[in-house]
């Protein structure tokens, strides 16, 4: 199964779309019968409430999914998007590599912002993960700034806390399948530093334009790829160099 955690925002007056494909992204395999396709929402106790299917997903097919008309949320809430191929070539694919498009738009507004991120398998499916957030946001009169979090797992048993340096000084505690949403405030180019030592958390940056309500939405993953050393030891300690000073 290719799944992919998806937070709907209707708390920001923002509608959530995806964009899905059967097309493997390394070119690698041909898939020969359709993937079928389902979403599903979460009790408070987050554990899985309930499952919907949609049409199948033809091979070759692209398609946008409206998950905000399917699920008419009433808060904010995270909703789980799976992909399930045929069993033919099933064993060949690489799902790390089957991303999903995000797309979140002002309701009744014409634009939208994108982002593209894939799952990791069994992602949290035990403790000990740890996610350090670095990304630089722009905040003032005029553009306003959110953290999104997500936090997946396979295993609902446990929740995390997730802290932001100063200048916010926030902690947000999130349960198992969960979504939370800090506002970030100040006036210029903030540089924000976050850390969950209990789980991996997925990270989104959404920014607005006020006077037009445009969006902008990023995945802060890459930017440490591209920030930090390709050499994956080097990487590892300077992350753990951060969280030791952070304590």
């Amino acid at each position: 199964m290719i799944a992919c955690p998806v937070a709907l925002l209707p708390s920001l007056g923002l509608e959530t779309w995806v964009g899905l494909s059967a097309e493997d992204p390394m070119g690698r395999v041909t898939l020969q019968c359709p993937m079928d396709l389902r979403w599903t929402t979460f009790q408070p106790n987050h554990r899985p409430l309930h499952h919907s299917e949609l049409p199948m997903l033809e091979p070759k097919e692209q398609r946008w999914v409206h998950l905000s008309a399917l699920v008419q949320p009433t808060s904010d809430q995270l909703v789980l998007i799976s992909r399930t191929p045929c069993v033919v070539h099933h064993a060949r694919l690489d799902e790390t590599m089957w991303r999903t498009v995000v797309r979140y738009q002002p309701t009744g507004k014409p634009f939208y912002g994108d982002v593209i991120y894939e799952l990791p398998p069994n992602m949290n499916a035990s403790p000990g993960s740890t996610t350090l957030t670095q990304t630089a946001v722009l905040v003032g009169k005029e553009h306003r700034a959110w953290l999104v979090l997500m936090h997946y797992s396979v295993n609902p048993e446990w929740s995390a806390v997730y802290n932001l340096q100063q200048p916010f000084r926030a902690s947000r505690v999130l349960a198992t399948n969960s979504v939370a949403v800090i506002p970030l405030e100040g006036d210029g180019l903030l540089s924000v530093v976050g850390l969950c030592t209990d789980a991996a958390i997925m990270v989104l940056v959404l920014q607005q334009h006020v006077p037009t309500g445009m969006v902008t939405v990023e995945h802060t993953h890459p930017a440490q790829s591209c920030t930090l050393t390709k050499d994956d030891r080097q990487r590892k300690a300077i992350k753990q160099g951060a969280i030791r000073a952070w304590h």
